[in-house]
């Protein structure tokens, strides 16, 4: 058989050398692709990695059949050949090429070859956890074949990552359920930031998650009780500036980058929180509320978002 192959219309890839597996004396089984290329292949590589030619090649073929035929497949030369690399532990597919990377576990998933995906999954988990691999790419292609560890690592890798400005065709590449279930993640860290932020009903200064309750009995002269000035302090249009802000920021990047760094925090828009003193009626802080403080507040802030309160993956 070697030799009649020798004579094919077309090599099997340029770029093998002669001792290569697939152009042994033993190859019993020749594969076409669907541009012609010529694939001499092992038949017992194949059941062992396949159980769709597993079955195929059980079935006894047709007597008139000429047992060198080529089979004919679906893939072009360059999918088949990246597949038959994986099969037989020659070369890994690369991670560079995403489209092609998607049509190998197409594939690999059509032919029911569960050490490939096996492999390839290997392959996405460790570039993702390197950072070498799209976190958008890598969550999709772990919602799309169940491997939940990628999903979830990956949907952290997301929050740096303003999805609103996605378009229809990328959103669709996801898919629409694990692209909800992404932006409803998002979404929660936001909600549950400005929720923290916001007055509590009743006042709960005892509750450790409650940002502005901390903020206010760091800043209150006496720390035994909330002051009703203090609470009143979250009414005022800077306050109130300072929540809408980093809700803003929060839908952008749910990460909480932004507020991480010193910038967010000295803009002229919240300089009345940190330098002013206000009056207001009943106040028993001799009728003065201090200002608030600035390095408390953000350190409020980031510790609410680093608590386990806020989810940190889907």
């Amino acid at each position: 058989m070697a030799e009649a192959l020798e004579i094919g219309e077309t090599e099997p890839l340029d770029n093998l050398n002669p001792h290569h597996p697939w152009l042994d004396d033993h190859v019993d089984l020749v594969l076409r692709s669907q541009d012609g290329t010529l694939f001499p292949v092992h038949s017992v590589m194949l059941k062992s990695a396949s159980g769709f030619f597993r079955s195929m090649l059980g079935i006894p073929r047709d007597a008139k059949e000429d047992p060198s035929d080529p089979i004919p497949m679906e893939e072009s030369s360059e999918v088949l050949a990246t597949l038959l690399n994986i099969v037989y532990h020659i070369s890994l597919p690369s991670t560079d090429n995403v489209d092609q990377l998607e049509q190998i576990l197409a594939r690999a998933e059509k032919y029911d070859m569960s050490s490939v995906l096996s492999i390839i999954r290997f392959i996405v988990s460790a570039e993702s956890l390197a950072g070498h691999l799209d976190p958008l790419i890598s969550y999709a292609i772990g919602c799309r074949y169940g491997w939940e560890d990628i999903a979830k690592s990956a949907s952290t890798r997301t929050l740096d990552i303003d999805i609103s400005t996605l378009s229809d065709a990328d959103a669709a590449k996801i898919g629409l359920g694990c692209f909800l279930k992404l932006q409803r993640f998002h979404r929660i860290r936001r909600d549950k930031l400005f929720d923290a932020m916001s007055p509590p009903t009743p006042p709960s200064p005892t509750d450790p998650t409650i940002v502005i309750d901390r903020v206010h009995i760091s800043n209150c002269v006496s720390q035994r009780d909330m002051r009703p000035c203090c609470l009143d302090r979250v009414r005022c249009p800077a306050w109130k500036l300072l929540k809408h802000c980093i809700a803003r920021e929060m839908e952008k990047r749910p990460s909480g980058i932004v507020l991480r760094r010193n910038p967010f925090w000295d803009r002229e828009d919240f300089e009345d929180l940190w330098k002013s003193f206000a009056s207001y009626s009943g106040c028993s802080c001799n009728s003065w509320c201090p200002p608030l403080d600035r390095l408390c507040t953000k350190t409020e802030v980031l510790r609410f978002l680093d608590s386990n309160v806020v989810p940190k993956t889907i």
